[in-house]
C-alpha cells in the first residue's frame, strides 16, 4: 500500500510538470486552432490601476503616450486606489487622460471602476510598472476577431527565467487547444459587452478567461504582445497570487466539468490544481519513503530528496556563482513550493490578501 502511494505521487509529479507540457505538444500540432486577423478598428479604453506609483507614474504616462493608435479610438483611465504618496498630486495634472480614485479596496476593485466608466469596445488592463512596445495596442486590436473574447499576452523580465519560459510555453499550447487558464496580469483585454464585474477580492487576470469562456467565447494568447518589467517576481509576490488563486479556484469551480468545457477542465485541473497541490505530493513522498528503508532502491531515492533540498538551501545562500542558471530553476521551483503550501494555509485560516 505505502509502495503504490510512493510511486503514486512520483507519477503525479511527472505528470504535473512533464507530462502534461509533453500532452500539449502533440495535441497543439494535432489540433490547433486557427484565428482570423480582425481588420476592424475598435475604440480602446486603457485601464490602469495604480496604487503609491510616484517613483514610476511619469515614466508609465510618458510610456502610455507614445503608444501607436489613432487618438480619436483611444481612451487612458488611471484609477488611484487612495495612494498616500504624490501619485494622484502627479495624475491630477494630466489633460489626456482621465483619472478616478476610490478608496482603497484593492486593484481589482479599481479595474472593475475603469471598466464602469470606459467608453471603448475594448478594455486593455495595464500595469503602472511596466514598459509596454509602441505597436502593442495594434496587435491587441488585430486579435479580436469573431468569438475572441479575452487577449492575453506576456510579461517579460530584465533577467531570464526559466520559470517564466516554461509558463509562457505550456500557456501557448493551451491556447492553440483550447484556450487559457488565467492572463498575464500585466497585459490583457477583454471586450467590454463581455467584460463581468469581479468580486474585488479575486484575481483579475485568474479568473476573467473562465468567466469569458463561460459566455462561449474564446480565450486566446498572443506571444507576440509584449511587456517588460524590471523586476521578477520574488516571494512575496508569489506567496500573494498562491494565496489568492486558492481562493480564486473555489470561485471558477464551474470549469470542472469536462462534459460542458471538455479540454479547459482538464488544463485548470493539471496546470492550476496539481501544480498548486505538488508541495503536498513532495511532503508525502518524503514521509512514504521513509517507511520503505527495508529496500535499497528507497534509501537511494531518501538520499536524492535529501540532496536535492540541500541544493536548494544552497541557492538561497549562494546567488552569485557559476552555477546560478542552474540554482536559479531550482531555487524558483521550491519558493514557489513554498508559497503554495503558505498560501493553502493562509487559505484554510481564511487569511486572504487583497491589497497590493
Amino acid at each position: 500500500m505505502i509502495t503504490t502511494i510512493f510511486w503514486s505521487l512520483i507519477l503525479l509529479i511527472l505528470y504535473t510538470y512533464i507530462g502534461y507540457p509533453f500532452l500539449l505538444t502533440i495535441l497543439s500540432d494535432i489540433k490547433k486552432r486557427e484565428f482570423e486577423k480582425n481588420t476592424k478598428l475598435h475604440f480602446i479604453s486603457i485601464i490602469i490601476a495604480v496604487h503609491n506609483e510616484e517613483k514610476t507614474i511619469k515614466q508609465t504616462l510618458r510610456n502610455i503616450k507614445k503608444l501607436e493608435y489613432p487618438k480619436n479610438k483611444l481612451e487612458i483611465i488611471i484609477v488611484d486606489d487612495k495612494s498616500d504618496d504624490k501619485t494622484l498630486e502627479i495624475l491630477r495634472k494630466e489633460t489626456e487622460i482621465k483619472v478616478l480614485e476610490q478608496e482603497r479596496k484593492g486593484k481589482t476593485a479599481a479595474q472593475n471602476l475603469g471598466a464602469e466608466k470606459a467608453k471603448g469596445e475594448i478594455l486593455v488592463f495595464l500595469d503602472a510598472e511596466t514598459i509596454y512596445p509602441n505597436n502593442i495596442l495594434e496587435k491587441i486590436n488585430r486579435d479580436f476577431s469573431n468569438g475572441v473574447g479575452l487577449v492575453s499576452g506576456s510579461n517579460f523580465y530584465k533577467k531570464f527565467s526559466f520559470q517564466k519560459s516554461y509558463e509562457d510555453f505550456i500557456r501557448k499550447k493551451e491556447s492553440e487547444i483550447a484556450g487559457i487558464i488565467g492572463a498575464t496580469g500585466a497585459i490583457y483585454a477583454i471586450k467590454r459587452q463581455n467584460y463581468t464585474k469581479l468580486d474585488g477580492k479575486v484575481s483579475s487576470d485568474f479568473v476573467s478567461p473562465a468567466f469569458i469562456s463561460r459566455q462561449g467565447l474564446e480565450t486566446k494568447y498572443d506571444s507576440e504582445i509584449k511587456s517588460y518589467e524590471k523586476r521578477a517576481s520574488n516571494f512575496k509576490s508569489k506567496l500573494r497570487i498562491a494565496n489568492q488563486t486558492w481562493f480564486d479556484l473555489w470561485k471558477i469551480k464551474f470549469l470542472f466539468n469536462p462534459s460542458k468545457y471538455k479540454f479547459l477542465s482538464l488544463e485548470l485541473f493539471s496546470h492550476k490544481l496539481l501544480r498548486y497541490l505538488t508541495p503536498f505530493f513532495l511532503i508525502g513522498l518524503f514521509i512514504t519513503n521513509l517507511f520503505l528503508l527495508n529496500y535499497q532502491i528507497f534509501q537511494y531515492f531518501l538520499l536524492a530528496q535529501f540532496f536535492i533540498y540541500f541544493l536548494f538551501i544552497l541557492t538561497l545562500i549562494f546567488r552569485k556563482t557559476s552555477f546560478e542558471p542552474a540554482f536559479a530553476i531550482i531555487r524558483d521551483f521550491f519558493t514557489t513550493q513554498l508559497a503554495f503550501l503558505i498560501g493553502f494555509m493562509m487559505f484554510i485560516l481564511r487569511i486572504r490578501k487583497v491589497k497590493w
